[in-house]
């Protein structure tokens, strides 16, 4: 049940859960953004609090369909921000602006749908970038396997 990820995430010191990519191909986004039919976005669920979703502008009906807090990714790096540089940039000056505007530090945990060479190369950069933060890895069952379990 979702209302076990709190406990979950306080069991494995996990102060963050980032998931990342759409739902339609991951299972963890789908759980969390409560089906909404967003494109590749970013969630950010702090242990004990509500989830936010980051969402292309295009997409701002479909996100406001999760019922989640939601920012677009225009709001969080500018119209220029948007239009800028590499994929690489793009998702590191992403995800750092929105650490910095949500206050996200300690240990954090990525899930969901991400190809593993340019996700890794922005988790990596992530930890030299981000003071404060310790990006943390599961193994075996992750936190969002473990309360699918249960149906709500």
């Amino acid at each position: 049940m979702r209302s076990d990820l709190d406990r979950l995430m306080k069991e494995r010191e996990i102060d963050w859960a980032i998931v990342v990519g759409s739902p339609r191909d991951s299972a963890d986004m789908y759980y969390l953004s409560n089906g909404a039919r967003v494109g590749h976005s970013y969630l950010l669920k702090e242990q004990g609090r509500s989830p936010i979703l980051v969402y292309t502008p295009m997409e701002r009906d479909e996100a406001k369909k999760s019922g989640l807090q939601t920012i677009s990714t225009v709001d969080l790096l500018g119209a220029s921000g948007v239009r800028s540089i590499n994929a690489y940039e793009y998702n590191l000056n992403l995800i750092t602006e929105a650490f910095r505007r949500f206050g996200v530090h300690g240990r954090v945990a990525f899930y969901g749908h991400w190809d593993l060479n340019p996700g890794l190369a922005v988790i990596l950069s992530l930890r030299r970038r981000v003071r404060g933060v310790e990006i943390v890895e599961e193994q075996g069952r992750s936190i969002f396997a473990e309360a699918r379990i249960t149906k709500e």
